[in-house]
C-alpha cells in the first residue's frame, strides 16, 4: 500500500493521505497536520468517489508521472509539500496527487556504485502523478503544469534531488538548444554519479548503440 498525499483532501487544518490498494482504489488511512507533523490512524474503508476514473479502466487513461528523492531536512520538504498542496486548486476532472514510495532496509546495504541505482541511502521516493479520463480534456496542460510546478517548487527549495528510471519525465531539463547535452543532463538525474560508467559499460557492448530508445544510455 502506497501514501498519497491528494490535493484538496482537507479537514478544516489538517492533510487526509490516502493509501492505494490493489483494485486501483484510495482511501483515507492518516492525515497531517499543521506545523509538526503529526499521525492518526483512520480505520475506515470509505472509497473516494472522485478517484473511480482510475479503477476497471481497459486501457490507459491519460496521465503525467514524474518522480524525486528527498533531500536534506525532512521538516521543510514536508512543510513545502502541505504548502503546495494548500495553495493549488483540486481539478473536477483529473486526479492529482504525490505519492511516497519506501526505501531503505536491505536497499541501503549495498553500496550506490555497485549497481545501476545511485540513490540507495534514501529512505523513500516521491511519485508526482495526474491522471484524468478525456486526451481532449481542456485543461489538459493545467494537469501537467500542477506536476511540473510541484517539483520546481521543491527542487528551488533543495528539498529534492535526482529521479527514478521507472518514472520518466524528459520535462525535467529544459531544453538548450544541445539535444545531446541535454539528454546527458537528463539521464545524471536518474543515474547520478553511475551515469560516466553505464556509458562505458554501452561503449563496450554497444558501440553503435543499436539499443537506443528515448531514455536509454548513450555510449561514452
Amino acid at each position: 500500500m502506497t501514501p498519497c498525499l491528494k490535493p484538496g483532501a482537507w479537514n478544516n487544518d489538517k492533510i487526509f493521505v490516502f493509501s492505494t490498494d490493489l483494485s486501483g482504489g484510495l482511501y483515507p488511512c492518516f492525515f497531517f497536520g499543521h506545523g509538526e507533523l503529526e499521525w492518526e490512524n483512520l480505520d475506515t474503508k470509505q472509497e473516494i468517489s472522485d478517484t473511480d476514473l482510475l479503477i476497471n479502466s481497459s486501457v490507459a487513461l491519460p496521465h503525467k508521472v514524474s518522480s524525486a528523492f528527498p533531500k536534506g531536512d525532512i521538516a521543510q520538504l514536508s512543510q513545502k509539500i502541505i504548502d503546495f498542496v494548500d495553495k493549488h486548486q483540486n481539478f473536477d476532472k483529473a486526479a492529482t496527487y504525490l505519492s511516497i514510495h519506501s526505501l531503505g532496509g536491505k536497499i541501503k546495504q549495498i553500496s550506490a556504485d555497485s549497481s545501476s541505482f545511485f540513490y540507495r541511502d534514501k529512505e523513500f521516493l516521491l511519485q508526482f502523478q495526474a491522471w484524468w479520463q478525456r486526451p481532449n480534456d481542456e485543461k489538459s496542460e493545467d494537469y501537467i503544469n500542477w506536476i511540473r510546478n510541484f517539483r520546481q517548487e521543491l527542487d528551488k527549495a533543495g528539498c529534492i534531488e535526482g529521479a527514478f528510471i521507472n518514472f520518466p519525465d524528459q520535462t525535467i531539463v529544459e531544453p538548450s538548444g544541445d539535444e545531446k547535452a541535454d539528454k546527458i543532463r537528463l539521464l545524471r538525474y536518474y543515474y547520478g554519479n553511475n551515469l560516466d560508467r553505464l556509458r562505458e559499460i554501452k561503449a563496450k557492448y554497444d558501440p553503435h548503440n543499436f539499443f537506443s530508445f528515448g531514455m536509454s544510455i548513450p555510449p561514452k
